[in-house]
């Protein structure tokens, strides 16, 4: 038995984190956008538990930075 996620969704999945990792500066909204879209895909994805780990650290800073 395997899951897959459907051709499109892994597509978009993937510039969404190709974005990021182009322009680490991101607003915590969008980081939290990835994080969502990466846990929604996580029961087809086996490492992507490890990935969202970096990315929640990273909406902390984009938030500490513009509150700071």
């Amino acid at each position: 038995m395997t899951a897959q996620l459907p051709g499109k969704t892994l597509r978009d999945l993937r510039r969404s984190i190709q974005q990021v990792l182009n322009n680490p500066l991101q607003s915590a909204r969008t980081i939290h956008s990835l994080i969502m879209k990466i846990q929604a895909a996580i029961f087809a994805l086996v490492p992507a538990r490890l990935y969202t780990q970096h990315l929640i650290k990273m909406r902390g800073q984009s938030v500490c930075g513009v509150l700071g």
